[in-house]
């Protein structure tokens, strides 16, 4: 079945909250686990997971090119009062 780009959007932003939860979690636990027992591994590891999580900040063409955007649609993403092409 051929998705329109809105099914696409939705799969991206559904994938990409769960990412970032997962991340975050890491980030906040470490982070937690860091101010209990001072660890600096723990701190490392909360750093490393601002730096993921700002690695993987969606922009338009990381977006485009993460779910497969035909020319058309991704004259959409482009120009945003086009219309959105519909299939």
């Amino acid at each position: 079945k051929k998705q329109n780009v809105q099914e696409k959007l939705q799969l991206f932003q559904t994938a990409h909250i769960i990412q970032t939860a997962t991340v975050e979690g890491v980030g906040l636990v470490s982070s937690s686990l860091y101010m209990a027992f001072e660890n600096l591994i723990f701190l490392g590891l909360g750093v490393l997971a601002i730096v993921i999580l700002s690695l993987r900040f969606p922009t338009v063409d990381r977006i485009a090119g993460s779910i497969g955007l035909t020319i058309e649609e991704q004259t959409y993403f482009n120009d945003p009062n086009s219309s959105l092409p519909q299939k």
